[in-house]
């Protein structure tokens, strides 16, 4: 693979990890709070920031594991 691609996959990964952990840490809360109020009409919305933080978080950890395999390829190579 293309060195600045790699690294354009890198810094991908990168962002898909901390953005995930944000918007998970964000639905934890607001499920919390909603917990918290008896707003149990809004405790969907808690759980779907929170899924979505957690899917791109995973979408962050293989995006990783695809570069890690690609620069041990590229160094055998």
């Amino acid at each position: 693979m293309i060195p600045h691609n790699l690294l354009a996959l890198d810094r991908l990964s990168l962002f898909c990890h901390f953005g995930g952990l944000f918007t998970v840490f964000i639905g934890l809360v607001l499920t919390m709070f909603n917990l918290i109020n008896g707003d149990f009409t809004d405790i969907q919305v808690g759980i779907y920031i929170f899924a979505m933080g957690y899917a791109l978080f995973k979408v962050g950890a293989r995006l990783a594991q695809i570069v890690t395999e690609e620069k041990a390829k590229s160094n055998l190579l």
